[in-house]
């Protein structure tokens, strides 16, 4: 698991196609990019570990050859919150590892607190797409990790419903 060298990467999420996108914020796993499509300015995730998948460095794209670039479009995943069935046996499975989810009750709806928002915009937005999961549900999507939804508990951005 690697995160992005420098502040421009190759980014692509639903069509195929590859964008130029600047990496604005590095997070635990994953980073925020912005890309322009059609006109629009386009704010993304993108985990780590899905490098050359969904994101790469630029030099990579210049170095594959036309039939691996093909091939990686037809791989490429759109970068949406789903909780499928192997990320939920992989949550299962950490969930019983006491020290990565100390505190944390897997079964429990986590809701965003209304009264006190996130300073940052992804955090924010983090927030909202999790709101009304389960614990474990918003692990197995893989968009956080146990440290992190201990933490907005702690400080209230989220609540337990």
């Amino acid at each position: 698991m690697r995160a992005p060298r420098t502040d421009k990467v190759l980014v692509t999420c639903h069509k195929d196609l590859w964008h130029e996108a600047t990496v604005k914020s590095l997070l635990s796993v994953q980073f925020t990019a912005e890309y322009q499509e059609e006109g629009e300015v386009k704010r993304v995730f993108h985990m780590y570990n899905n490098r050359n998948i969904t994101w790469r460095e630029p030099e990579e794209g210049k170095q594959m050859g036309a039939m691996k670039q093909a091939a990686l479009k037809n791989t490429a995943k759109i970068g949406k919150l789903k909780v499928t069935k192997t990320n939920l046996k992989t949550a299962v499975k950490k969930s019983k590892d006491k020290v990565a989810v100390k505190g944390l009750d897997m079964d429990r709806v986590i809701v965003n607190n209304p009264a006190k928002m996130a300073r940052s915009k992804e955090n924010a937005e983090r927030h909202s797409d999790l709101d009304g999961m389960t614990v474990r549900e918003a692990l197995a999507t893989l968009r956080v990790e146990a440290k992190d939804i201990r933490y907005d508990l702690d400080k209230e951005f989220m609540l337990y419903k």
